[in-house]
């Protein structure tokens, strides 16, 4: 474990599993807007709590996105569809039990319900296949909204080093995961039809 900044803590996921103080205090840092960087199956993202209008807020003007382009909500397990009010016909169901957890985003109508910080009228949501990253879903209260970790406009960072060095006083949590080689990023694929239509082109092919 090491410490970046006042607010910054670098460690891994394991550390914080196995730790329920340490815990608590990042679900209340996020809770109030705090940022993290946390590693996934295809890059380092940037997480906020999908409660929080500071932590949306925060990440957006970090990444300098003036477009403002949704951010993807991470799930733990399929079921969570129903949880938030999201329905899907059986073709759907089964292409994403096919590939999830994985490395396709899937775009529904923005859900009745929760994420009182997401503004759009269409939520992408995916399955990471990162085995601690889904135990912190799991036990994380609410949801986490993510997007990749880097400067709008600029490649995705694959070194947590790079994002020590680039973001430590902005964000409140850097989860190491090692080195991630960069790839391809997650499909985008629109459910609301079938066949699906891609978005944008990424690692898996429907």
């Amino acid at each position: 474990m090491k410490a970046l900044a006042k607010k910054c803590w670098r460690g891994s996921l394991a550390e914080i599993l196995s730790n329920q103080e340490l815990f608590q205090t990042f679900v209340t840092d996020l809770k109030n807007g705090g940022i993290a960087a946390i590693p996934t199956d295809t890059l380092y993202g940037f997480a906020v709590d999908g409660e929080s209008e500071a932590g949306v807020e925060a990440v957006y003007k970090m990444k300098g996105r003036e477009e403002k382009k949704p951010l993807i909500l991470f799930l733990h397990h399929q079921k969570q569809l129903a949880t938030l009010g999201i329905s899907c016909s059986s073709p759907v169901e089964n292409l994403l039990k096919r590939f999830w957890p994985g490395a396709l985003t899937a775009v529904f109508p923005r859900p009745p319900q929760n994420l009182r910080a997401f503004a759009h009228d269409s939520l992408g949501l995916r399955i990471p296949n990162y085995p601690d990253l889904l135990k912190l879903l799991e036990r994380y209260p609410g949801y986490l909204l993510t997007t990749s970790a880097n400067r709008s406009g600029q490649p995705p960072i694959g070194d947590p080093g790079q994002l020590e060095r680039d973001f430590s006083s902005r964000i409140a949590w850097l989860f190491d995961g090692g080195i991630i080689p960069l790839s391809e990023p997650s499909t985008v694929a629109d459910m609301t039809k079938w066949p699906p239509v891609i978005l944008r082109q990424g690692k898996i092919r429907i």
